[in-house]
């Protein structure tokens, strides 16, 4: 028996009614968790049944032998606290009196709850819709396919033993509970759901439930579908149209749609178009029904032929309301669907007032045409590059007769070459809106080829419902001769005051150089330094003539840079080889006219000529610094050096060399002063302070 039943998923047992002795093969042994299937009585077969299905064991037992059929399935515990479920068949046999009566049948394994109502692999695994197996008991996933993985982006190692209300998405767990007691009591059902995909965000399904019951076990196998893309487009759907409604609600223009010509929506603003309260009684109106009696015709005979075109240019129509009064409406027409049916949109613009400001306009232009023909001032008006209006006077500008000789001529035609690119890009602002110089010197050229100086003011406008530029020219041709003549004679003046002031340093240099031939021989030592103070004052001025005649501006020469010039050549004179003084310069940019400049100029000269002279007697070395700061309106000149200093009872009031003469009187004549600042054998301060 053991060979035959080798290959086989069942044993064979036998038990002995008179004698309750249990034997059977190795297979069911196996089967039945025994160790042995010899040697064992009934009650120690029956202790090796799990205690929960003892007493069936031994009921069905008892039954069979009186019965003499066993069919019965019994759970048996492993070790790991795990069931398997097996199942009994025998046949009660020796019933007759020269035979023992026994049980004599068949065991064999079942598969596990789960095990059956799984769906076959092949099955599940080709299935385009997601598949679940749930424990109830546990609310666990026992078993997925590949299609619900990919909905879900989790694997099914994953997923398997996931608690099912960690993925559903439902309002709460409450909610949860309570959905699926209901499933249950129903043995199924359909609903919609949320499951959360593992990057967080939710997928919408469609989901099927069958309530499985296999050994007390109760499973849920769910079907879904995902239908997040129905869902996303129904959504994007609703929003759309709540977007539309809202949009179309509360535009200032009507909006009206019709079906076969007969009313089907209106907004707010085209109920108020019609001064109709409840909008709602309007529905279903015939169209032409709102236009007035003119009208009706044309708005039936657009009705039609929109059919064919789709879409029909904007046209304006009169619709009666309260009292004899009529408001003017314009129609911009398309076609479209609307619940499914041919429907024709309309937008609406009030232009009642429009209408009657465009009339104003137009009178308000002819007075306009009145006045700007007689105007002695040149006015014209130029749309895309060409003029559409000019008056006499601007005729007469550019050498025409009449103004019709002008007319539909590029403005272009009259532009000096030099201001074609000017007069374009000034074009293009006035078209695009840009802010725009008024007022702009151009050069024009007339029929006659003759170039003109003219100012033109430009603005932009609307001229016979059309952006133009209407510019008013001013003729400067006149004007611009008589400044060319201004600026030659400026010139001229300029070249001559240039040429006095060359003579003016040639002929201080020529004196300078008498002093110089005098000093040659003259060998009296007080003679000789009166002829070379009375040299080096000659030389300061003469380079303020030579800085001016060398400058572009003859009003005023740079005084920091002619100030260090005139120290270094103060140096270059009186630095000799027994003695070296060093000079430093902080000097500010700034700049000096003539009447400034001469006396400050010969002010600095005295002081750095009486630095040399006093102020380093006995010493080979010392310094100088020359600073220049400006002040507001003030010029500020500092000169320092670290010589022996003044004496104590200095006074320049009570000096009464000839160079502290002209320092007092040349400060007196800037209007200035001046202060001596000295300090223990520590050197000496000057400083001059004048308004420039």
């Amino acid at each position: 028996m053991n060979e035959l039943e080798r290959g086989a998923l069942w044993g064979s047992w036998e038990l002995n009614i008179a004698t309750d002795t249990f034997r059977c093969s190795s297979k069911a042994a196996h089967i039945l968790g025994l160790s042995s299937g010899r040697g064992l009585d009934k009650e120690e077969l029956s202790a090796h049944i799990p205690s929960g299905e003892r007493n069936k064991f031994e009921t069905v037992i008892d039954n069979a032998a009186k019965k003499g059929t066993l069919d019965t399935e019994l759970r048996i515990e492993e070790k790991d606290s795990s069931f398997r479920y097996i199942k009994l068949q025998a046949e009660l046999v020796g019933a007759d009196a020269n035979q023992q009566k026994r049980l004599v049948g068949t065991v064999h394994e079942l598969l596990s709850p789960e095990a059956e109502v799984k769906l076959d692999k092949s099955l599940s695994n080709s299935m385009i819709d997601g598949y679940l197996l749930i424990s109830m008991n546990k609310n666990e996933i026992l078993d997925v396919n590949p299609a619900y993985c990919q909905m879900v982006g989790y694997t099914a190692d994953e997923l398997i033993g996931k608690k099912i209300n960690n993925l559903d998405l439902v309002v709460n767990q409450e909610d949860f509970k309570r959905r699926t007691k209901k499933i249950i009591k129903q043995g199924g059902g359909r609903f919609r759901t949320r499951h959360q995909h593992k990057s967080g965000k939710a997928i919408h399904l469609e989901v099927s439930i069958t309530i499985l019951e296999k050994r007390g076990t109760t499973f849920v196998m769910a079907f879904m579908t995902d239908i997040t893309d129905r869902i996303t487009t129904k959504q994007k759907l609703e929003e759309s149209e709540e977007r539309w409604h809202r949009l179309v609600e509360n535009v200032p223009q009507g909006i009206v749609i019709s079906v076969d010509g007969r009313l089907q929506y209106l907004n707010q603003a085209a109920s108020n178009l019609v001064e109709v309260a409840d909008r709602e009684k309007l529905l279903g109106e015939q169209m032409v029904n709102f236009a007035d009696g003119k009208y009706k015709e044309r708005l039936r005979s657009r009705q039609e032929k929109i059919k064919e075109v789709e879409k029909l240019p904007p046209a304006d129509f009169e619709i009666p309301v309260e009292g004899d009064d009529k408001k003017v409406i314009r129609t911009y027409p398309v076609t479209i669907k609307y619940k499914g049916q041919d429907a024709i949109l309309a937008v609406l613009n009030d232009i009642t007032t429009l209408k009657k400001k465009q009339e104003e306009l137009r009178q308000g232009e002819k007075k306009w045409r009145h006045l700007v023909k007689k105007n002695p001032q040149p006015v014209q008006i130029v749309q895309a590059g060409k003029i559409v209006f000019i008056n006499q006077a601007g005729a007469s500008l550019y050498g025409a007769e009449s103004p019709d000789e002008l007319i539909e001529r590029s403005a272009f035609d009259f532009t000096h070459p030099n201001n074609i690119d000017l007069v374009k890009e000034r074009r293009r602002k006035f078209e695009e809106g840009l802010p725009v110089e008024n007022e702009q010197e151009q050069k024009i050229i007339d029929l006659d080829g003759n170039e003109k100086h003219v100012l033109i003011h430009s603005i932009a406008t609307i001229y016979q419902d059309k952006p133009a530029i209407q510019t008013v020219l001013f003729d400067l041709t006149e004007r611009e001769r008589e400044q060319q003549r201004i600026r030659s004679s400026l010139k001229e003046k300029e070249t001559m005051l240039k040429e006095i002031h060359h003579r003016i340093k040639n002929n201080l240099s020529v004196i300078s150089g008498l002093l110089e031939l005098q000093a040659m021989n003259t060998e009296e030592e007080a003679t000789l330094n009166t002829l070379r103070d009375s040299q080096q004052r000659i030389h300061s001025m003469a380079m303020i003539h030579e800085k001016l005649y060398q400058s572009e501006a003859l009003a005023d020469i740079g005084f920091d840079t002619y100030l260090k010039e005139l120290v270094e050549s103060i140096s270059q004179t009186y630095n000799t080889s027994n003695r070296n003084i060093d000079i430093s310069y902080d000097l500010e940019s700034t700049s000096l006219d003539l009447d400034h400049a001469i006396p400050c100029s010969l002010i600095v000269n005295e002081i750095i000529v009486n630095c040399y002279k006093h102020a380093f007697d006995g010493k080979k070395n010392g310094k100088i610094m020359v600073s220049s700061e400006v002040k507001g309106s003030e010029l500020v000149i500092r000169i320092k050096d670290n010589g022996d200093g003044l004496p104590e009872d200095f006074a320049l009031e009570q000096q009464q060399s000839l160079g502290m003469t002209l320092i007092q009187t040349l400060t007196q004549q800037l209007d200035g002063t001046l202060n001596f600042y000295s300090n223990n054998d520590q050197g000496t301060t000057v400083e001059l302070c004048f308004e420039k």
